[in-house]
């Protein structure tokens, strides 16, 4: 028995159809966000001086009670705006939450294995347990701007750097 399910997610309620390959940034180490990859908008209306929404995208394929799990985390450019385009502080900031994303893709990729030692699995198991990961990863990005301030508390912000390089350091196998 075979079934394709293909999901994209999105760490907000923001709907996002038809991407081009253009509008979207994937996640590589050796590739950190630029202030160029955000609109300018003098405009701007948020929390802070900047917004990105990174987004989780997802498929998995079940083939002879095996799963098998595709995510890559992302940027969308288009949705991603500043005010500042200076900043160095508040583009860590923001690429710390990309990272976040990251971090929980690196953890699904992960969860492959766990998920392949279950007799007989379904569907809905795999939909349920993939989307309380996300679940996780909306309230873990939803915690990390209360306990930065949105970035403008500089002692909070360096943990958190250091928390989420260590977090992606323990699950570097799988980047």
């Amino acid at each position: 028995m075979k079934y394709l399910i293909c999901i994209l997610l999105f760490s907000c309620v923001t709907p996002v159809f038809a991407q081009d390959s253009d509008s979207l940034i994937y996640w590589k180490e050796d590739r950190k966000l630029s202030w160029q990859d955000f609109k300018y908008r003098d405009d701007f209306e948020g929390f802070g001086k900047a917004i990105i929404l990174p987004k989780i995208m997802l498929s998995y394929i079940i083939e002879d009670d095996l799963v098998s799990i595709d995510v890559k985390a992302c940027m969308v450019k288009g949705k991603s705006s500043t005010s500042d385009t200076v900043s160095e502080g508040l583009l860590k900031h923001e690429q710390i939450h990309f990272d976040i994303g990251e971090y929980y893709a690196r953890k699904i990729r992960s969860s492959e294995d766990e998920l392949n030692e279950l007799y007989d699995i379904t569907i809905e198991y795999v939909d349920d347990y993939l989307n309380s990961l996300l679940d996780e990863y909306n309230e873990f990005q939803t915690i990390y701007d209360y306990e930065t301030a949105h970035g403008s508390d500089d002692k909070m912000q360096e943990k958190w750097n250091h928390r989420v390089d260590s977090l992606l350091n323990d699950l570097k196998e799988y980047e």
